[in-house]
């Protein structure tokens, strides 16, 4: 847009934009596929990432980068010579996985990757098909996701297709209410079973999506204050995705907390340290008992990557030394 951004800043911005997709497909290409060995060119070996859990990161950040540009595009926001070099950069780490496999670039494996890749949409929505084919009352339960992800597919059809922003205010007013309601059960009442799951993140996703479009994409022109339409859109928006958002945590809390143990376990480090002074001389340090790191119990002293707190011993603070196996052995 000419008219709010000076040429000098878009010109900045494309820019740095264009060196930030390009460090996210050479990331892929050096890192892709999973379990290979670190390159030898020491520049190549910068870009490598061995941890798997950083690559999906950057695969899902470069297909989200796809999907927005894709929508700027098909809405005529943005040019087409603006969109191919975000479709080339995204599709090089796919050509190089598709050169590195073993035997021809042309084989039978490699042919069935490209289609499982290009089917992936299909196959999302055959398996949400057979999911309301199995059980169709999951469409009418607001303790499980799948009914909130369909309202918040609805919302990117109605932000994307109407020119009055009565439907869309609506449905998020009225899907506020029923988060609402939602939310006091889930902290008052507590006696709906709700049904965690990953569902519940493609519903906020999918909620982020669709303010995305119905507030960067789409100008409405009819409905409700149409000389105050965009704040209106704005601030109905923002309250919808704050109660999704309160929902998706308070349905899902076990599952982020089992997480962060999960993440503290494989990132905690763990150092036991000796004292040379002999237990009972004057000056001599008192046992310690060593605590994983992060934890606090009275004044601690953290050495390195260890926490440590005096131990409880005998009269006097004397207990047993350092090296006692009743002081270790735990």
């Amino acid at each position: 847009q000419p008219s709010v951004v000076s040429e000098g800043f878009r010109i900045l911005f494309f820019f740095w934009s264009g060196l930030f997709f390009l460090h996210k497909s050479l990331v892929l290409v050096v890192s892709l596929p999973r379990g290979r060995l670190p390159p030898e060119n020491l520049y190549l070996r910068q870009l490598f990432l061995p941890d798997f859990r950083l690559v999906s990161v950057h695969i899902a950040e470069a297909l989200a980068t796809l999907v927005i540009t894709a929508l700027w595009w098909a809405y005529g926001q943005l040019e087409y010579y603006y969109f191919l070099p975000v479709c080339f950069l995204v599709l090089l780490p796919l050509v190089s996985v598709v050169l590195k496999q073993q035997g021809s670039a042309c084989s039978t494996h490699t042919l069935m990757l490209i289609v499982l890749i290009a089917s992936v949409p299909f196959v999302a929505a055959i398996h949400l098909g057979k999911l309301l084919w199995r059980n169709p009352g999951r469409l009418v339960d607001p303790s499980d996701g799948l009914l909130h992800v369909l309202i918040s597919m609805v919302a990117i059809l109605l932000a994307w297709f109407c020119r009055s922003n009565k439907p869309i205010i609506v449905l998020w007013m009225v899907h506020s209410l029923v988060l609402s309601l939602s939310l006091l059960e889930r902290w008052l009442i507590c006696r709906i079973n709700w049904k965690e799951g990953r569902i519940w993140w493609i519903f906020a996703q999918v909620a982020v999506l669709a303010i995305y479009v119905a507030n960067l994409l789409h100008n409405f022109s009819e409905g409700f204050a149409v000389k105050n339409s965009e704040a209106l859109v704005l601030g109905t928006s923002f309250l919808w995705l704050a109660l999704a958002s309160a929902l998706t945590l308070s349905v899902n809390w076990r599952i982020c907390v089992t997480q962060y143990h999960a993440w503290q376990q494989r990132n905690g480090t763990f150092t036991l340290a000796s004292h040379n002074r002999s237990p009972g001389l004057p000056g001599a340090a008192s046992p310690r008992q060593a605590v994983p790191r992060g934890s606090w119990a009275g004044d601690t002293n953290v050495l390195g990557n260890m926490a440590v707190i005096p131990g409880q011993g005998g009269q006097g603070g004397q207990g047993q030394g350092p090296d006692d196996p009743a002081q270790l052995g735990a």
